[in-house]
């Protein structure tokens, strides 16, 4: 027997039969992965940090890798044509890629927007000064002043002389993503990063990414003259394509953050109107003034073909158009793309897994099972385990139990529960994502002592059980079938959609003919939850017991073979997603300076200190050895009077008159 049998662990009367007696008016319960306090009380909570990931709140990309794009449309801009400012002077640039007729505005932008920002529209109406982006709202990066340094190749391929991204993409591209890896055709546009190298003389300029070859545009914005531009774009501009982006009249017009008040526009366009593998693209230039009272000159400084033009030579211009150099390297497929982009607090994704505290109920002939927490979605898997006193359960799991999806049960054969414990019902739940859909699957099995029932061949007649799909928000998933395999003699693993107890109820009946009962075991998760145990080793712990989300899960009585009058024991653990590895995270609780318990076959919980389980059955009872008597006074008086947390009688968090209270009721009652 274990010292402190009952650290952390609380006990509570579940009696089906004053639940029925009750009378009480009840909503009926809604599975949807949240406690429900009319049914579930919180039995233990979680005191040791996690080791398996801290779901804290985050905006993260979920898509592509734009930090590592190296080609994309490169520019070299002579300082004569933004104005010749002072070297000290610092230039503001703002961009984005617009529509064929520049009426449409796309959600690829420097500086960025939000993860899942929609493309932004009637470039007319697009408000930079009221958007927002992951670090510091600014729709521009700012480049300071002018080094004597060797200027990179222009040939659309970053150079190492750049150094550091200016800013890197945060936005899924809204108008598709460009996976063709030609290098001069494109069917879709991105800006995944811009660098910048402000030499003595000059203006480098790379935007990673794409420009889709439909006569799409890169317009690029500069700020160069202190005091003077456009901060809304004008209607009555000397280059017609910033009209159709300004104002019409009706005080609208595109506008700049507050601090950029563009003084030049470049358009940068390309089109291949043969499509990929026919003839090259043609990529030109347009250059613009944007001054304070509209007006302003415009030039075509001219056009090159095919893409990586060395030098970014354009021919073709005006006469008196600035010596702008550009080119084009198309062949990027690793930036951005159009897959949903992530953040936590989600119902669906968790970047981290815990188990925060357990809650247990009743109603109308079910098992209600909250574990508050997270499911990280990498297929981190919880393992649940019921004991509910039938003396026909497994202290140490069996080499010949079913065996689980990809051997899940068979892989835990060997482990040891504590002595009280052995193990009637397994569950197992985890949660994957595929591409932008999130799964939710679960397996579950009956154990029997003696290991599964065969028929005379030693061919099995129990089931794993399995069930999941595309998760839909909170819906509830249930093992509902249609799959029950039929014994026909020598079938080696039998599987169901079923629940695995009722199923192998009839296949003991009828091998040839199995029947399935729906609507005996469901489960929800909601991953929202971001309050919980922090992360190991020395993160706080004090939001467990206030944690609200997580697993859920309900099961029918008749399913268990339990009448919800003896004690019910619940063990369980999170585990690595091939359920191979034991997480920190057990029910019961174990070392805070444990990270992780290693090859579930070889954890052996009778070496722990405290039960590695909850206990749930008469109050009373509080040694838990099936008697209601002066032990156990005792035993709850010793822990009363250290205020160990076995004593918080009615789980509030705390140990005082109350606590006492609620034990003498229940030891008067005789449970």
């Amino acid at each position: 027997m274990k010292a402190n049998l009952n650290k952390f662990v609380a006990v509570i009367a579940l009696s089906l039969a004053a639940v029925l007696a009750c009378g009480l008016a009840r909503a009926q319960v809604v599975l949807d992965g949240s406690i429900n306090r009319d049914v579930q009380v919180i039995r233990w909570v979680q005191t040791v940090p996690t080791a398996v990931g801290d779901n804290a709140q985050a905006s993260m990309p979920g898509f592509g890798n734009p930090g590592s794009v190296t080609t994309g449309i490169e520019l070299k801009v002579p300082m004569t044509a933004l104005g010749s400012p002072s070297n000290n002077t610092s230039i503001r640039i703002g961009g984005l890629i617009v529509s064929p007729d520049y009426t449409l505005s796309s959600n690829q932008v420097i500086g960025s927007l939000l993860c899942d920002a929609p493309a932004l529209g009637d470039s007319r109406d697009v408000r930079f000064d009221q958007l927002s982006n992951p670090t510091d709202n600014k729709q521009y990066v700012t480049v300071g002043a002018g080094q004597s340094v060797a200027p990179p190749v222009v040939d659309g391929t970053l150079d190492a002389a750049y150094g550091a991204a200016m800013f890197l993409q945060a936005a899924n591209a809204d108008w598709g993503d460009s996976t063709d890896g030609q290098l001069d055709y494109a069917s879709a546009s991105e800006i995944d990063g811009v660098y910048v190298i402000r030499t003595l003389t000059d203006l480098y300029v790379f935007v990673a990414g794409n420009l889709a070859t439909d006569a799409s545009h890169l317009m690029l914005f500069f700020d160069s003259k202190p005091g003077a531009g456009q901060n809304t774009i004008r209607g009555d501009n000397g280059y017609y394509a910033l009209n159709i982006m300004g104002d019409d009249g009706s005080f609208n017009g595109m506008r700049f953050d507050f601090e950029l008040y563009a003084d030049y526009a470049l358009d940068f366009s390309g089109l291949d109107p043969d499509g990929p593998g026919s003839s090259p693209a043609t990529f030109s230039v347009t250059y613009a003034e944007m001054l304070n009272d509209g007006g302003g000159r415009a030039y075509y400084c001219g056009s090159n073909t095919g893409g990586a033009v060395v030098g970014g030579t354009l021919t073709g211009g005006q006469g008196n158009a600035p010596a702008i150099r550009a080119t084009l390297n198309n062949t990027n497929a690793i930036g951005v793309n159009t897959q949903r982009c992530d953040s936590v607090p989600d119902r669906d994704l968790a970047i981290g897994s815990e188990i925060d505290n357990v809650a247990i109920g009743m109603d109308a002939g079910k098992l209600y099972i909250f574990v508050g927490g997270n499911l990280k979605t990498d297929g981190t898997v919880l393992n649940l385990f019921i004991d509910h006193g039938n003396g026909d359960g497994q202290n140490v799991l069996r080499a010949d139990n079913p065996p689980g999806t990809n051997n899940m049960l068979g892989k835990m054969a060997g482990l040891r529960f504590d002595p009280e414990f052995s193990a009637d019902d397994w569950i197992a739940i985890r949660t994957v994502r595929v591409g932008d859909d999130y799964e939710l699957w679960a397996d579950a099995a009956v154990l029997r002592s003696t290991g599964p029932r065969t028929n005379s061949g030693g061919f099995p007649l129990d089931y794993t059980a399995y069930c999941g799909g595309v998760k839909d928000g909170v819906t509830p998933v249930w093992f509902d079938g249609p799959r029950i395999d039929a014994q026909t003699g020598s079938v080696p693993a039998l599987y169901t959609q079923f629940a695995p107890s009722a199923a192998g109820e009839s296949c003991l009946i009828d091998p040839l003919n199995p029947v399935g009962v729906p609507g005996l075991i469901g489960l929800a998760l909601d991953n929202s939850n971001v309050d919980g145990v922090e992360a190991w080793p020395s993160g706080a712990t004090s939001g467990s017991p206030y944690v609200t989300t997580g697993v859920e899960i309900v099961i029918d009585l008749g399913e268990l073979g339990w009448n919800g009058l003896g004690p019910l024991r619940i063990a369980g653990f999170l585990a690595d997603p091939t359920n191979t590895t034991m997480a920190n995270q057990v029910l019961g609780g174990v070392p805070s300076n444990v990270a992780s318990l290693g090859p579930i076959a070889g954890v052996d919980f009778t070496t722990i200190a405290s039960p590695q389980f909850i206990f749930t059955g008469c109050l009373a009872d509080f040694n838990r050895d099936g008697f209601v008597n002066g032990d156990d006074y005792d035993h709850f008086a010793e822990a009363f009077d250290i205020a160990d947390p076995s004593g918080d009688m009615n789980m509030d968090g705390f140990v005082n008159g109350d606590d006492y209270d609620v034990f003498a009721e229940a030891f008067d009652a005789g449970c």
